[in-house]
């Protein structure tokens, strides 16, 4: 995976703990996440498939949504060369829409998502 890879990974990961995070991410929200998740990414360029490697890992790993989160943050870290501030927009962009396309845990999403905003600006 290169850099910029590892960028979209993470993002993905992280959008799974989000969508997850107020319960188990269920059959049609993952199908949901996956749209969301593949016409974001293709807004930036980045490869689609990439977004079925993501799917894939996490279905065979099962992580937990902290789990899920940290592996997405390291990822991003890896590829932080990359890491544009219209990225870092986009990224956030993304996990609010992933937030409000599943009704139920906004409080605990919107709390992931402004550490995830924080844990960007860091980087």
């Amino acid at each position: 995976m290169d850099a910029r890879q590892h960028l979209y990974y993470g993002l993905g990961l992280i959008a799974y703990a989000v969508a997850g995070i107020d319960g188990k991410v269920q059959r049609e929200e993952s199908e949901r996440l996956h749209t969301i998740l593949s016409e974001g990414i293709k807004k930036s360029d980045a490869d689609y498939d990439l977004v079925d490697i993501i799917f894939q890992i996490v279905a065979k790993d099962k992580p937990d949504f902290e789990t899920a989160y940290q592996w997405g943050m390291d990822a991003i870290k890896i590829g932080k060369d990359k890491l544009t501030p219209g990225m870092k927009w986009t990224f956030l962009e993304i996990l609010q829409e992933v937030a409000t396309a599943f009704p139920g845990g906004e409080e605990k999403e919107m709390r992931l998502i402004a550490t995830f905003a924080a844990d960007l600006r860091a980087i």
